[in-house]
């Protein structure tokens, strides 16, 4: 029982990181989004012309 439980745990917390990461990941961008004063199409420009380079 004690593996299963161990084993069941691990589980749980690997799920809980990818979750955590994925909502941290969402609220990073929907913050650049809502604090930016670029237009999007200003910021897809941009980063063709740092490729371009």
């Amino acid at each position: 029982m004690g593996a299963v439980a161990s084993c069941l745990s691990s589980i749980v917390s690997a799920i809980a990181d990818v979750f955590h990461t994925i909502f941290s990941a969402i609220g990073s961008i929907l913050h650049t989004i809502t604090t930016s004063s670029f237009p999007i199409h200003a910021m897809k420009s941009h980063t063709q012309k740092k490729r371009r380079e």
